[in-house]
């Protein structure tokens, strides 16, 4: 994906993050409020609209069905939502090939209840617990324009909660009215004609499956150097950092020379002993590494993937090599941080995933504490204090 913005190495992927961050600037221009045209396609509309403060739901109400299910009913609406689709092209993508990319905000949503809510020990304890939803996205009722995807239990066995988004292309207001949620409290065993329910929604940003780059290829303070024993220093005493060493004395260990002929230590304007970078690197400028389909799949799948280790098209950083110069009985050539892969269940980054919009609200913390017993809600809450003389 591109390669433009914030070095080389953030690309599309990184745009896709940072527009969670930058969706409410500027400000929209007229008509940016109104119900959006499900043909209007405008990938820049994700940089768009105005902060979306009224992101929230409203007429919660319960809708008995039947003794296993029912339903949780509620109205949905934020000022400005998009959906966008387009093509990168292979000029300006991290791997030199044409991307298809799309991309949505989405409401993350899920239910708690307290069970008999008149009762003495609900409010009491005022424990309400998180309801389990039906695993079949189609039971789930949505609007005209929306539609829903399940996040499952680990097992599978329940539905923790619906991502709500648009259904087709397009930018402008959300108001869905009458979203129904599937709730089984059979399975949860309550009784909901006697339970209180409560629906929380958090603002979220979609970004697909797809290649990116991390760190960046800029000065790594290291000189370069041969693989092997010959690795380079990264303090003049274990503890100063590079721009606290007397400027004489930095003279006098870049004169320093190497076993390769070059010098140990090259000062960078951001020192750092570890950053990220391919495992080709020996020392200079930092190479991007590329997490692409290829290292993502399973570690069975082939001798790249999911490798870390000092390999060119495996992940690695700078501060790796310092490392390797430790080991048993002091001597280099250590395996510490060798040509290992990690597991296949580790998160890499390169899958669809979820991210927040926007930090969380006070208010929907305030939410959370009081989904809480008291005792409990005390040991996550600054409540007050004393100040003594």
């Amino acid at each position: 994906m591109t390669t433009k913005s914030r070095g080389e190495a953030l690309g599309t992927r990184g745009l896709l993050l940072l527009s969670a961050v930058l969706a409410a600037w500027p400000p929209p221009a007229r008509g940016d409020n109104a119900p959006a045209q499900p043909a209007a396609n405008d990938p820049a509309a994700r940089f768009r609209g105005a902060p979306t403060y009224d992101f929230g739901v409203t007429n919660v109400r319960w809708e008995a069905a039947t003794p296993e299910y029912s339903y949780v009913t509620f109205d949905l609406s934020w000022s400005f939502s998009w959906r966008a689709k387009w093509s990168e092209p292979a000029e300006t993508s991290c791997n030199g090939k044409p991307i298809e990319v799309e991309n949505w905000d989405a409401a993350w949503i899920f239910v708690k209840f307290l069970p008999e809510k008149d009762s003495k020990e609900a409010k009491d304890r005022n424990h309400w617990r998180h309801s389990t939803l039906d695993t079949d996205s189609s039971h789930h009722v949505m609007p005209a324009g929306a539609m829903n995807s399940l996040k499952l239990s680990d097992d599978g066995s329940r539905g923790m909660g619906v991502f709500i988004y648009r259904d087709a292309i397009g930018h402008g207001r959300n108001d869905w009215k009458g979203i129904k949620l599937r709730w089984l409290h059979g399975a949860d065993k309550v009784d909901p004609a006697k339970a209180a329910i409560r629906v929380h929604p958090i603002a979220m940003v979609y970004v697909p499956e797809g290649p990116f780059k991390v760190g960046t290829a800029e000065k790594s303070g290291y000189s370069p150097f041969a693989h092997g024993p010959d690795v380079p220093i990264t303090r003049y005493d274990g503890e100063e950092s590079f721009d606290k060493i007397p400027e004489g004395l930095r003279k006098i260990i870049e004169s320093t020379t190497s076993k390769d002929g070059g010098p140990y230590l090259q000062w960078a304007d951001k020192p750092s002993s570890s950053r990220l970078t391919d495992g080709g690197w020996r020392g200079g400028p930092m190479i991007p590494f590329l997490l692409d389909a290829e290292w993502n799949a399973p570690v069975a799948s082939g001798p790249r993937a999911r490798r870390v280790g000092p390999v060119a098209g495996h992940l690695w950083s700078t501060h790796g090599f310092s490392e390797r110069g430790g080991g048993s009985g002091g001597m280099f050539g250590s395996q510490i941080g060798g040509n290992t892969p990690l597991t296949d269940d580790y998160p890499t980054g390169y899958d669809a995933f979820y991210c927040m919009k926007y930090d969380l609200t006070q208010g929907q913390y305030v939410d959370f504490l009081n989904s809480l017993p008291p005792d409990v809600a005390a040991g996550r809450a600054f409540v007050g204090s004393e100040v003594h003389s």
